[in-house]
């Protein structure tokens, strides 16, 4: 019947609908995430669900996709060291958005790594252009977020430069 869910990482799957079948789900997964149009219920194999409502269409809003991304990858870091299946209808699209953001969020990677990362343990995804677009956005955010963070920090750093030896052109040696 095919590899209907693939790993990414220690404990993190994608897939498709079919994964959520008991036959057809990951060994020791616990949690199971399913993006989609309609709520299939909870599946047997799963201790915890989560049910996120979302259309596969490119003019789906910012704020949608970003609440999807980022209530799912506290869910995701919460419960993966039991296992988490994320997945949609064919296994390509909005689970892809989910994985992707989880990896930019949580595992700091930039978008074109994470899509990269993905796509190397799931060659068939490919999410909608609207989701892509959010992503780059959201890639955008991040890193100056992390740039303003680094910032602050070395802000807060007790350095004596006068110690390190530093010298620019107007001080010369």
């Amino acid at each position: 019947m095919g590899i209907n869910f693939n790993e990414v990482l220690s404990g993190l799957y994608i897939g498709n609908v079919r994964s959520r079948n008991y036959d057809s789900s990951p060994e020791n997964c616990k949690t199971c995430i399913s993006v989609g149009v309609y709520d299939m219920g909870k599946p047997r194999w799963a201790s915890n669900y989560y049910f996120y409502k979302l259309l596969d269409r490119q003019d789906v809003s910012y704020e949608v996709m970003h609440t999807i991304v980022f209530s799912a990858a506290e869910v995701i870091d919460k419960c993966v060291s039991r296992g988490v299946l994320v997945h949609c209808g064919v296994g390509v699209s909005r689970s892809a958005l989910v994985v992707i953001g989880y990896l930019m969020i949580k595992k700091n990677m930039s978008f074109s790594d994470a899509y990269a990362l993905l796509r190397s343990r799931r060659p068939c995804i490919n999410p909608n252009d609207g989701f892509v677009e959010f992503l780059k956005i959201l890639d955008a955010q991040l890193t100056n977020e992390r740039r303003t963070f680094l910032a602050s920090q070395f802000a807060k750093a007790d350095v004596n430069y006068e110690d390190l030896n530093i010298r620019d052109s107007t001080n010369a040696v």
